[in-house]
């Protein structure tokens, strides 16, 4: 019989730190359980992570949030889902298992230990709310695939990696430093010019943003770990920026953009290298670009650093469509006023996952 037991926040974490350090398979920035404070205290959800047992011996994590509507693996984040030692054929029973127990026992925010048995589940066992995860295990049908991660596997050292670019990066890299552009690295005191670039580039494309708050306790939570802001100026003017976050090793720019008229350039590839030297600096063995469509112009892209492509698994139990659906939304969005749309999107955006 499968069966949840509490633990204290620090044993969990505790727990949860030691596996994630001690497993070969790629161990992604969202599962820094430093996250939880964050998903609770921000946006005033319910975590739940669990740490999967079986036989007495710790064999798998997964990170829930329940936002009011659906258990969600991880909101705002590209990845989520299970992660094991070892590829688990019945992880989508797992799931289901798991979310009948909550649903049953009405459990409070916390860290659990989840002992599993190897009984079969029963049949028909539905699952309300609904379950949403993306990551990079696939948990079993009915789950897709319409996005790749792109990432570096990174050298010991800077010189290394530098040989294994292309003839052709490498000149972009150069000239993007000969360009005038200034890289600068570092804390809070970066935020508001990350954000005047970072906005500005989410109403070219019709998205709203989140809010300077999201970004400010974001780093907060996750500064511990050797995370930083990273901007790039010319003649004091920001014109790129991104926030890169890391879990043991996993480095990865997780919110990137670059002001259109200067990619002639090349100031996002020489925002890159500068992120990828820190991560470098900081013994980092993943430099992570994010997700993208598959042979879309950002994947293109990316691709033209020596990086590795990883399909990232959709799981959704609800028929509800998502607000990415609409994409006359985007076009309308483009026309809101920039300081409206930015005060309006961080509203918004919290239930776009």
């Amino acid at each position: 019989m499968n069966e949840i037991f509490p633990l204290t926040v620090e044993t969990g974490k505790e727990r949860w730190n030691y596996f994630a350090q001690s497993v070969s398979v790629i161990v992604p920035f969202s599962f820094n359980p430093a996250f939880f404070d964050f998903y609770r205290d921000y946006f005033h959800w319910k975590p739940l992570y669990f740490l999967f047992y079986r036989e007495d011996k710790l064999v798998g994590l997964i990170p829930l949030v329940y936002t009011g509507k659906a258990y969600v693996s991880l909101p705002h984040f590209s990845y989520g889902g299970l992660c094991t030692k070892q590829p688990v054929s019945d992880a989508s029973s797992i799931l289901q298992g798991l979310v009948g127990l909550i649903n049953k026992s009405s459990l409070a925010e916390g860290f659990y230990r989840y002992n599993l048995s190897f009984e079969p589940l029963p049949e028909n066992n539905i699952l309300y709310p609904s379950l949403f995860l993306r990551g990079l295990n696939p948990p079993g049908a009915p789950a897709i695939s319409q996005k790749e991660t792109s990432y570096i596997e990174l050298t010991p050292t800077i010189d290394e990696l530098w040989l294994r670019f292309s003839s052709n990066l490498r000149r972009k890299i150069r000239k993007a430093n000969k360009s005038g552009f200034i890289f600068r690295e570092g804390g809070e005191e970066l935020l508001k010019d990350f954000y005047s670039v970072y906005s500005r580039r989410m109403h070219q494309l019709g998205s709203p943003p989140y809010g300077k708050d999201f970004f400010s306790r974001l780093f907060h939570h996750s500064m511990k770990e050797g995370s930083a802001f990273f901007v790039a100026y010319l003649r004091s003017r920001p014109v790129g920026a991104s926030l890169l976050l890391s879990y043991h090793g996993f480095y990865e720019s997780a919110w990137f953009a670059t002001t259109s008229l200067y990619h002639k350039y090349y100031v996002a590839d020489g925002l890159h290298w500068a992120m990828i030297k820190h991560a470098i600096s900081k013994r980092g063995r993943i430099y992570s670009m994010g997700r993208s469509t598959k042979n879309s112009s950002v994947y293109v892209y990316k691709n033209h650093w020596p990086v590795k492509n990883s399909p990232l698994f959709l799981y959704n139990t609800s028929n509800k469509p998502s607000l990415r659906n609409y994409s006359w939304l985007s076009k309308i969005w483009k026309c809101v006023p920039i300081p409206v749309a930015n005060l309006l999107g961080q509203s918004l955006v919290k239930h776009i996952y």
